[in-house]
């Protein structure tokens, strides 16, 4: 991997006249495209935090995102790119894929558009960034390819000196729909937690049943993908008995997860913690038995990297 700090948010192009977009050889559509105006350009900060320090100009920046609906990989779309870059004299200053770059630090950092415009598999994107020098300064530009099932995505993004002869951009209205309901691993990138979806408690019962695998086991990659993150599984009930009682309850049905994540999955101990609040935080009504059924759940929160 050939690597700088992160690269976040920030990318430069002095002002040539041009657009920089790829010219994607696949059959696509554009499922996102954005402009800000008169923006601080800014430079690569730390990963970690993602701090940045102020550039040395006000700019406009350009963002789009491309569906690509053909059977591909990643590697041929960010090869195709680099080469189209290197030919318009682009050097790679950052390449990584996967685990490499940093996981769900590096996406915290660059802040893709969430789903359905965006989606990315922490175990399987690739990162490109590019430098050209030019007189008045350097000039970047910036990619990241991501499959999801039977798709491919490719962000793209650019900046340019205020003041430069472009028509601003916005997101086509096709592009416009209702949000889907985010996968387990989409909503741990995009939000830091999520709701384990799948795992039916019955009243009273901390006992997971079969149907709970599928989901611990997109959990299980998501932390596997992440060796550097820590996840905190909150136990929930329903409205039905005591509070002392539900507080019990809510940590055991946390706590059969853990055992699950360890046991089946492999995950590293050290790396969960458990926690129980009851009926205090309900998602549903109680004074239904679906209410009911949503409340008996158990969450997984993901913690900052220390």
């Amino acid at each position: 991997m050939t690597r700088i700090p992160l690269l976040c948010w920030a990318l430069l192009w002095p002002g040539a006249s041009m657009a920089l977009e790829p010219d994607i050889r696949w059959e696509h559509e554009e499922t996102y495209r954005q402009s800000q105006e008169n923006v601080a350009i800014r430079f690569p900060g730390d990963a970690e935090s993602c701090s940045v320090r102020a550039g040395d100009f006000d700019g406009d920046m350009y963002h789009h995102v491309f569906e690509i609906s053909e059977t591909v990989t990643t590697l041929d779309i960010m090869a195709d790119v680099g080469r189209q870059l290197r030919g318009q004299g682009f050097l790679p200053v950052m390449q990584c894929s996967g685990a490499e770059c940093g996981g769900f630090d590096f996406l915290r950092c660059m802040v893709p558009p969430p789903p359905p415009e965006m989606f990315v598999d922490l175990a399987d994107f690739r990162f490109l960034a590019t430098l050209r020098e030019e007189a008045n300064g350097p000039a970047m530009a910036m990619a990241l390819a991501s499959r999801s099932r039977d798709r491919v995505f490719l962000e793209f993004r650019e900046a340019r000196p205020t003041g430069h002869q472009r028509p601003p951009i916005r997101r086509p209205e096709a592009a416009i729909s209702e949000s889907e309901p985010l996968s387990l691993t989409d909503s741990l990138i995009v939000n830091g937690y999520a709701v384990l979806e799948g795992l039916v408690f019955k009243s009273g019962s901390p006992e997971l049943g079969d149907a709970a695998q599928a989901t611990l086991t997109e959990l299980a990659t998501f932390l596997k993908n992440n060796p550097a993150r820590q996840a905190v599984l909150v136990g929930h009930t329903d409205a039905h008995g005591p509070l002392a009682n539900n507080l019990d309850l809510s940590q055991r049905r946390a706590r059969s997860v853990y055992r699950q994540l360890i046991d089946t999955h492999g995950v590293d101990p050290a790396r969960l913690s458990t926690e129980g609040i009851g009926y205090l935080a309900p998602r549903g009504e109680n004074r239904t038995q679906d209410g009911r059924v949503r409340n008996r759940r158990v969450e997984v929160i993901i913690l900052p990297q220390r």
